[in-house]
């Protein structure tokens, strides 16, 4: 059995920093757009975005990629229930988990990500991660993603309750 592996784009207007900051232009084209070009290139059965359901509207042009999915409604900074709910709606046995204000996101490190947990057969089930420096990995920060199985995903959805852990599962 082939498991489906898919790439999730986490996507929000609502930065504080810098609202909007996944429809400013870099290149001609937005954030966004790049981050969703460069994981297309990742060997990834599907790439979708998925934004809070409160703001389908501002992501429109977002449909025009074939890329877009609503998420229930799960409050903004709910990243484990956003996830859950696009891995279940996609299909998906693995997700790919990537920011959208990751324009260097680089598809040879998705795949590598991938592959490393294919290689090891999910072992440890837990969270697989070449996004930043984590135990001096030597990784420049917004470069790679974070994979989790639907297995880890529904066992954080069940059981995070802290706020930080919904919104940053990596910590």
């Amino acid at each position: 059995m082939t498991m489906k592996i898919i790439g999730i784009i986490q996507a929000r207007t609502g930065s504080t920093r810098c609202p909007r900051k996944v429809f400013a232009d870099l290149a001609g084209k937005t954030v966004l757009e790049r981050v969703i070009e460069r994981c297309q290139r990742a060997t990834l059965h599907d790439v979708i975005v998925a934004v809070p359901s409160h703001e389908r509207d501002a992501f429109t042009m977002v449909e025009c990629t074939g890329a877009y999915l609503a998420t229930p409604i799960v409050p903004e900074d709910d990243l484990v229930g956003r996830h859950f709910y696009a891995a279940l709606t996609a299909g998906a046995d693995v997700v790919v988990r990537v920011p959208s204000d990751n324009p260097c996101v680089e598809p040879a490190e998705i795949d590598r990500l991938v592959r490393a947990y294919l290689v090891a057969n999910g072992e440890p089930d837990w969270m697989w991660t070449n996004t930043h420096q984590l135990r001096a990995n030597g990784y420049p920060d917004g470069i790679g993603a974070e994979l989790y199985s639907i297995g880890i995903l529904q066992w954080l959805h069940e059981q995070a309750k802290h706020p930080q852990i919904r919104e940053h599962p990596h910590y």
